[in-house]
């Protein structure tokens, strides 16, 4: 995928970023579900240091930030985990509070950022 390969560049070909802004918000969350560790961690920055860019860098930045919305809302944890990245969801941001990881023996065995 065009992220991973993109991650360690300092530049961006335009015909890159246009591939990367035709990438859907469900295609983002698919992406950030599929990796962990620091290769999620690199993507998620790549793509969220176009914050306030027009044209498709701007495009790349919201899909990304509407597809960690959508996985912070999937759990308390992944509101945490989206957190750190800026992303508020939920009740927390509307209380402007953090919300609380769920207890490990809930069973709660989810995974995102």
């Amino acid at each position: 995928m065009q992220l991973v390969r993109g991650e360690n560049t300092q530049g961006w070909h335009p015909d890159d970023l246009a591939i990367l802004a035709a990438v859907s918000v469900d295609e983002y969350w698919r992406i950030f579900k599929g990796h962990r560790g620091d290769v999620l961690h690199g993507i998620i920055n790549m793509c969220l240091q176009f914050r306030g860019q027009a044209d498709n860098q701007g495009i790349i930045a919201e899909r990304a930030r509407a597809a960690l919305e959508r996985i912070g809302r999937e759990s308390a944890m992944n509101a945490l985990r989206v957190s750190k990245y800026g992303i508020k969801v939920g009740a927390a941001h509307e209380a402007g509070t953090t919300p609380q990881p769920k207890d490990r023996e809930s069973g709660s065995e989810d995974q995102a950022p």
